[in-house]
Order: structure tokens, then sequence, then C-alpha cells
């Protein structure tokens, strides 16, 4: 059973006995995470913070390096996370500044190649797995992150709670080609794990009454006391127009 949990999360870190330097690191990326995806769900109903924490777990069973698990509890900063720009959007070379001060360049490029990635591009992995001889190991560390991705999502059939087009777009005709990418990676039990989550999604049937309740797109469910506000230069735009119209 991987991690939902921070704590269970750290709890397995400590069990395949991680160093406490390298449990601190991960409890500050942690800390970004609950930053940039406060109030956020997945289109299945499942927070957010659960799938970053089930990816990096996912990843911690590979004895993958640190800059991994963080990469995997970050993963979808650039696609999702919410910077606080608000009215005035951040640029990406802003964003990109922002998470390497807070988790360090290679992890932040790891973060940034993942969303990079066309993924999700028809015929996709079909092509990266015909090139896998020519992946440089930054590349597959990118890969091995999406990997873990994709079967965070289905293991307890998220998936199938999911609107109907989600379901078809992550179950795509090459989908079976992940295990064979993960077991030319030397990941034989993440290979043999996709292949059974696989299998098992593809045979269960959930009510359709219980599909589509949610966004089609992972989204942002904030409290009921919460209220935009707006950036300072706005008020004091709007002041200035209040007290231009007092004087006509």
């Amino acid at each position: 059973m991987y991690a939902q949990t921070y704590i269970q999360l750290m709890n397995q870190l400590q069990t395949l006995q991680y160093p406490e330097a390298e449990l601190f690191e991960v409890m500050k990326a942690y800390q970004l995470a609950m930053e940039l995806f406060s109030g956020q769900y997945r289109p299945s109903g499942k927070t957010f913070l659960a799938h970053l924490i089930g990816t990096a777990s996912i990843l911690a069973t590979l004895s993958v390096s640190l800059d991994l698990i963080v990469a995997g509890l970050l993963h979808a900063a650039y696609s999702y996370g919410d910077f606080g720009d608000g009215f005035s959007v951040l640029t990406f070379a802003k964003k990109r500044s922002y998470l390497r001060q807070a988790i360090s360049d290679k992890r932040e490029t790891l973060i940034f190649n993942y969303y990079q990635l066309n993924w999700y591009q028809l015929g996709a992995i079909a092509k990266i797995y015909d090139n896998l001889s020519q992946l440089d190991s930054s590349m597959v560390e990118v890969i091995t992150v999406h990997l873990a991705n994709e079967l965070e999502d289905c293991l307890d059939n998220s998936l199938l709670y999911c609107h109907p087009s989600k379901y078809q777009a992550t179950l795509q005709a090459d989908s079976y080609l992940l295990a064979k990418i993960a077991e030319k990676f030397g990941y034989e039990q993440l290979a043999a794990e996709l292949t059974t989550t696989f299998e098992k999604i593809k045979s269960t049937n959930i009510p359709l009454t219980l599909q589509s309740q949610f966004p089609a797109k992972s989204f942002t469910m904030p409290p009921k006391s919460f209220r935009k506000s707006w950036p300072a230069k706005s008020w004091e735009v709007v002041r200035k127009i209040k007290k231009r119209f007092l004087l006509l």
C-alpha cells in the first residue's frame, strides 16, 4: 500500500532508511506542495496532495534518488500549481526561479522537463518506447516520474470515477507499453504493477452515476470564506477612478 498522506510518506521513507537530512528536504518540498495545491482536487474528487504523495511514494519504492522523490512530489507544479500571482500573471521564468530557490536547480529542471514532455500526445508513448536506447539519464528520470504518475492515477480505481473522456485519454492504445518501458528501465516490480493495475481497471465497472460528478480536469475548491484579494496597484487604480468620477 502506497502512502496517501504526508505522515505515511515520512514513515515509509524512514522504513526505507532514507537519511534524516533527506527527510527534511522532503518535508520542505511537501510544505511547498501545500502552498501550490491548496484546495485542489483531481477529476476523481481525490485531493491533489494525496495524488502527489502517492506518486512520490511509488518512486520511493524504486530506491531512486531524493531528487526524483521531490520531483514526484511536485511534478504537476507547472500544470496546476497556484503561484498566487492572481491578476499579475507570473512569467514562466519567474515561476522557475521561485522553484529553484525552494528546491534546487536540478529538481526544478526535472519538474520542468516533466511538464515539457508531450506525454499524452497521440503516439507519444510509442515514440518514446522506440527511442529508449537514445534517452539520456535525465530523460529516463522524467519518464520514470510519468510512469509513477500513471500508476498512482489507477491504483485505487481513481480513473474510473473521472469523466469518461479522461478515462479514454489515459487508457489509450499505447498504454500497454508503459510496463515495457518500466522493464527496460530495470523496474520489474513497477512493470508488473502497471500491467496488473491496467488489467484490473479495464475489467472494473463503476456506475455511470458516480462518474462525471466533478470537472474533467483538476480543479480548485476554495473554502466558503475565501475572497480573492486584488493587488495593491489594482486597488489604487480603482480609487483613482472613483475619485475622478466624484470630481465630475
